[in-house]
């Protein structure tokens, strides 16, 4: 009779188990599958409805010439790009211990409509610094973006010691 007890319990505890465990495994698998499904349908029954966009993509074309408008009229020039970049990087620079240690002139190219200004600087300080100064950058400045980094080394010949360095390359596009 004990026994008989024993095993309804061992049996109840198997039977909670395996419904919990496929409870758990529905929800991580076919669980996000379904919703991305109705996800799925839902998007595909919004775009055959036959809605014309052309009327929001005038809008948003309306919208992003204001936008080169005030770009445009803010008037900032190669230097003047350059001197905001210099201007933030050593702000981050002063609270993170880096050092900025060269920073050569802007290249500027022109094609099609388009004027490309590329700017670099070069940083001295600990990995961790610079990947903090980059993702600032990113972040919070706004009139070029980070289009590549460059980490290297450099030996001091006077301490035999490894500094590390990151180029980075900064560019804005803008219409001429």
């Amino acid at each position: 009779m004990n026994s008989e007890i024993s095993n309804k319990w061992v049996v109840l505890i198997y039977l909670v188990t395996a419904l919990v465990s496929g409870y758990y495994i529905y929800g991580a698998t076919l669980g996000g599958t379904f919703e991305l499904k109705a996800q799925y349908e839902d998007q595909m029954s919004r775009s055959e409805s036959g809605r014309d966009f052309s009327l929001e993509l005038a809008a948003a074309q309306k919208q992003l010439n204001k936008i080169e408008k005030v770009i445009s009229a803010d008037a900032i020039l190669t230097g003047k790009i350059q001197q905001m970049i210099i201007e933030k990087v050593n702000s981050i620079c002063n609270s993170r211990s880096l050092r900025l240690t060269e920073v050569p002139a802007p290249v500027t190219y022109n094609q099609a409509g388009y004027e490309i200004i590329t700017n670099q600087i070069e940083v001295e300080g600990d990995y961790l610094g610079l990947v903090g100064l980059i993702n600032k950058m990113e972040s919070e400045f706004e009139r070029a973006r980070i289009v590549s980094v460059n980490y290297y080394s450099k030996k001091n010949l006077q301490n035999n010691k490894y500094k590390l360095y990151a180029r980075i390359y900064f560019q804005n596009i803008k219409g001429s």
